[in-house]
């Protein structure tokens, strides 16, 4: 949610700023930007509410989940509300594709402009995790409620070929046992 305050006082400047500069007042009703506003937050806020919220992981345990998924130039990597995108921007680095869903149209658009800004071969994208198919996958990062880790296990997780390794951060799949862990990072194999 702190990304969608954010984008909401950037895009308040902007929108002053263009008022002022251009007397802009004149054709565009206050009340259109402020509804423009409230639809392109409704994705976030529904995303938050019902898979997790944004919340940055920090690069400790961003570095401790890339060391211990233990990527290899051939994986495809997946994660399911990149946020920041900074674990699929540094995945891309490794591995032969890194791909991130997210559902808030600002850290969507904060995505695109680090991928365009830092020539990253990452893939990013508007869309539901639920909604997706990581048939492919060899990765998937998860940084989600519990509820949704379990709705992971229950949807997604049948879904995966075997040896696909999932890593949680924070939240535990409650019904399987890590493979591995360090720091509240755990380590799941199909």
């Amino acid at each position: 949610m702190a990304e969608s305050v954010i984008f909401v006082l950037i895009g308040a400047i902007i929108v002053s700023v263009l008022i002022v500069t251009f007397g802009w007042h004149q054709w565009i009703d206050p009340r259109w930007v402020v509804l423009a506003f409230f639809a392109l937050l409704v994705p976030g806020l529904w995303g938050a509410f019902t898979t997790g919220p944004f919340v940055p992981s920090g690069k400790k345990r961003r570095d401790i989940m890339l060391k211990i998924a233990n990527l290899k130039p051939t994986d495809v990597v997946y994660e399911l509300g990149f946020g920041s995108g900074s674990l699929t921007f540094e995945a891309s680095k490794v591995a032969s594709r890194a791909i991130g869903y997210e559902i808030s149209i600002p850290l969507v658009c904060w995505g695109k402009l680090v991928k365009w800004l830092t020539r990253s071969k990452a893939e990013i994208h508007f869309g539901s995790i639920w909604k997706q198919n990581y048939r492919d996958a060899d990765v998937l990062f998860c940084y989600l409620m519990p509820n949704s880790m379990q709705r992971i296990y229950k949807e997604i997780w049948p879904t995966l070929r075997p040896g696909t390794r999932v890593i949680t951060h924070a939240f535990r799949i409650h019904d399987k046992e890590p493979v591995a862990q360090e720091d509240h990072v755990y380590v799941y194999q199909v």
